[in-house]
């Protein structure tokens, strides 16, 4: 006679007598323990290479951003100075004088009004004169001073005189040129030029004794001022 409950099973006969056999096999605890281990391992393993693939995601869309940072940043840079190119061919510029004695830039449009007008260097009373060697072999040389007592200046040769050099030396004698940057390049050649345009030619005996100037003998004495002297001295 068979009974099944509570899932056992229960066998009677004549001969023998089994009761509560279980209906499953029991399980190897080993075997159980094995399954789960390997199981968390196999999912610890899936989430270190989704990481990986993530990280590297990650890093690969830096890099992305930062090509299309650096694209972007060069197309800009390359708008601007087209930009600047045109505006340039459409802009004159002035350098004069003001009531204060300074120096103004003058920025006209192409129909020569003005679209700014701004004091490009705050010193006062800015002198320049060309000192002319009496032998044409000599190289010129302008002498650039400023101020009240015109006692400070810069020395530049004539063949060196350019509106960059001169804002140097004066820079290196604390005077700072301010303007619009962009126009840097005009402003210094309209600057040379205004300076240029605007100096005192004075022509000088070249060495000491006797010098020829202006068709007429002239004695140049140690004290006098000869273009030997004028080109060792330092500003």
């Amino acid at each position: 006679m068979v009974n099944q409950e509570n899932d056992h099973l229960s066998i009677s006969s004549n001969d023998n007598n089994i009761t509560n056999v279980p209906l499953q096999p029991p399980q190897n605890e080993g075997v159980h323990n094995k399954t789960i281990y390997g199981s968390l391992a196999y999912n610890q393993a899936i989430q270190e290479i989704n990481l990986r693939e993530y990280e590297k995601m990650r890093a690969f869309n830096r890099e992305m951003i930062e090509k299309q940072t650096s694209l972007q940043f060069e197309k800009e840079k390359i708008k601007e100075i087209e930009e600047i190119k045109v505006a340039s061919k459409f802009i004159t510029v002035d350098v004069y004088e003001g009531v204060d004695s300074c120096l103004y830039v003058a920025l006209k449009n192409s129909e020569d009004k003005m679209i700014t007008g701004k004091k490009i260097c705050f010193a006062e009373k800015i002198k320049v004169t060309k000192y002319k060697s009496c032998y044409k072999n000599y190289c010129n040389y302008y002498i650039i001073q400023w101020g009240e007592r015109q006692k400070k200046g810069v020395k530049i040769s004539s063949t060196e005189f350019s509106g960059e050099l001169l804002e140097k030396k004066m820079k290196e004698k604390n005077v700072i040129f301010q303007y619009p940057y962009k126009y840097r390049e005009e402003i210094r050649d309209s600057l040379a030029q205004y300076l240029i345009k605007n100096a005192e030619e004075i022509v000088i005996p070249t060495t000491y004794g006797w010098n020829l100037i202006d068709g007429q003998w002239y004695w140049a004495g140690e004290n006098s001022l000869r273009m030997e002297v004028l080109v060792n001295e330092h500003d």
